[in-house]
């Protein structure tokens, strides 16, 4: 915990940090299941065994929501997934801290607060038991087809409450117009958070 009180940092590069010269708990509050962060935990632990890695895993606004809540008394070291909007947006709950990795990134917080884990890639899912073949999407404009309906339909994670559904709606809008986002948004139905858009 650093010493002002606020979390160190937002997102962590890889989870591997320098060795630390403390022992002790490192708490991470994540917004990725332990598919994308167990394996990265294991090998950080096996760097720092006299560290102990405890991880949170919840959805992104509830996470945020979480760290403001604990502003006095943060429960986190280190909260681990959203969008860069919503770190920007929540900076003052944020401590920097100087990576010594830093300089090798595509992208960066200059204010040290954030550090990007990944290229965000969000693919387009289709449950294949509902959608066969030959009617799959081949492109994201394909959304928009109204025979979806009669398949179950399109899901999206509500960008209010989700880090996910947050940076598929700004991407969709940046790349292809608010126009088209607004049209997708009209023909989607919107699940609370990523996992349930995933299991949808």
């Amino acid at each position: 915990m650093s010493a002002s009180g606020k979390v160190l940092v937002g997102l962590l590069v890889g989870i591997a940090l320098p060795a630390m010269a403390f022992a002790g708990n490192l708490t991470i509050y994540s917004a990725h299941g332990d598919d994308v962060y167990a394996p990265l935990v294991a090998a950080f632990e096996a760097r720092n065994p006299d560290i102990d890695v405890e991880v949170i895993v919840g959805e992104t606004g509830p996470l945020y929501q979480r760290v403001r809540a604990e502003a006095a008394n943060p429960a986190a070291d280190i909260q681990w997934g959203g969008s860069i909007r919503s770190y920007e947006q929540f900076a003052d709950l944020y401590d920097a801290y100087l990576s010594p990795e830093a300089d090798g990134l595509r992208i960066s917080d200059p204010n040290n607060t954030w550090f990007p884990f990944t290229m965000f890639a969000q693919p387009l899912m289709v449950n294949t038991s509902n959608v066969p073949a030959d009617d799959f999407p081949t492109s994201i404009r394909d959304v928009l087809d109204p025979k979806w309906a009669d398949m179950g339909g399109v899901v999206l994670a509500d960008p209010n409450h989700s880090g996910t559904g947050h940076t598929i709606v700004s991407g969709l809008a940046s790349g292809l117009g608010w126009d088209f986002m607004t049209d997708v948004v009209k023909s989607v139905r919107a699940t609370q958070g990523s996992s349930p858009m995933f299991e949808a």
